[in-house]
């Protein structure tokens, strides 16, 4: 797995002439930063003693949340080589000069940010509702997290829009004006918990 490997080692391949790991792949690798962070804040906060005050209901949603979040972890680490994978196949493919073979390429090459963005909004739902359980001192942690998903969902509409440009299919086409507001509306409430900041 891409992740396995160092960030400087990383940040290597990444800077070479290898067209892959490209964008796709640190958008879903800035993901698991942005999920990691939504857990150390997570985590800290329930070992406070004010954790205590909250009823039993509430801290078995937080331990919930933290599972899931851990979820979306592992799910982001295969998603940075499912961009690798699907985008070295893309170019093995083109070169057959195969429109069907190509066409079908670039839908799986739009199927992994459309996927990553699900997964960033997934996220999101769990941020928002972890925030009023996070404690002050580590607030802006779980504030850059969202800043973070707002840049990979910026990242995940460039990618889908450059594949779409290149299907005529209608489907496919309505999926991404269905997230393109989803992430609006994501857009907005990331805006109004950052004023309170």
């Amino acid at each position: 797995m891409i992740i396995d490997n160092t960030i400087k080692e990383f940040i290597s391949i990444l800077k070479s002439d290898k067209p892959a790991p490209g964008g796709g792949s640190v958008a879903a690798v800035v993901t698991s930063m942005a999920i990691s962070l939504t857990l150390m804040a997570t985590r800290i906060s329930i070992k406070r003693k004010s954790f205590n005050n909250y009823d039993d209901n509430i801290k078995n949603n937080i331990n919930q949340k933290i599972d899931k979040l851990e979820e979306l972890l592992n799910i982001s680490y295969n998603l940075a080589d499912k961009d690798i994978a699907t985008f070295s196949n893309y170019m093995n493919i083109s070169k057959t000069k195969d429109s069907n073979k190509i066409e079908e390429a670039t839908k799986k090459c739009f199927a992994v940010p459309y996927e990553l963005s699900n997964l960033c909004l997934g996220c999101a739902k769990e941020i928002f509702y972890l925030k009023p359980y996070i404690v002050d001192s580590i607030i802006s942690d779980l504030n850059m997290s969202l800043v973070l998903l707002s840049s990979c969902l910026e990242s995940c509409l460039i990618n889908m829009k450059i594949n779409l440009k290149y299907l005529n299919d209608s489907e496919i086409t309505r999926k991404y004006l269905i997230q393109e507001e989803q992430i609006k509306e994501f857009e907005k409430e990331k805006n109004n918990i950052l004023k309170d900041k």
